[in-house]
C-alpha cells in the first residue's frame, strides 16, 4: 500500500511539475502577453550605420524568465531560449492605446508579436513588436 501511494505521489508531483514548467513556455511568431517592469534604456549603436550615437529603446525586464521556442527553426538549431529581457517595439498602428513612455518604471501587461532577434537593431534576443500594453 505505501509503495502504491509513494507511486501515486510522484505521479502527481510530476505532472506539477511539467504544468509549472509550462506556463512560461512561449513560441517566437505569435502573439504572447508578457509581464514585468517596462524600462528605456540607451544602447550604442553597433551596427556601424550611424556609428557612435546612441538611441533609446524599451525593454521588459520579466517578472520571472520564460522558455521562447521556434514551431520550425529558421534561425538556429531549435534549442528553446530562456529570456529574461525583451526589447519591445511600440505598435503605432493601434490607435487609442496607452504610449509606452508613460508607463516607464511600472509594472505593465504587454502584449504583441514575439520574434526572434535577427538585425542589429534588435537589442535583446527576444522583440515584442506591435506592442501595447493592456
Amino acid at each position: 500500500m505505501k509503495k502504491i501511494i509513494i507511486v501515486m505521489f510522484m505521479i502527481f508531483a510530476g505532472g506539477l511539475l511539467a504544468y509549472k514548467s509550462n506556463e512560461n513556455q512561449y513560441y517566437y511568431d505569435k502573439y504572447a502577453t508578457l509581464t514585468g517592469i517596462l524600462k528605456e534604456v540607451t544602447v550604442e549603436d553597433d551596427m556601424g550605420y550611424e556609428s557612435g550615437k546612441s538611441t533609446q529603446i524599451y525593454v521588459l525586464k520579466l517578472d520571472s524568465p520564460i522558455t521562447i521556442m521556434e514551431e520550425t527553426p529558421v534561425f538556429g538549431d531549435g534549442t528553446p531560449d530562456i529570456i529574461e529581457e525583451v526589447h519591445v517595439v511600440e505598435s503605432f498602428e493601434e490607435k487609442g492605446t496607452k504610449p509606452l513612455k508613460t508607463s516607464v518604471d511600472k509594472r505593465v501587461k504587454i502584449k504583441g508579436e514575439l520574434v526572434k532577434a535577427h538585425t542589429g537593431y534588435h537589442k535583446r534576443d527576444a522583440v515584442l513588436f506591435d506592442a501595447v500594453i493592456e
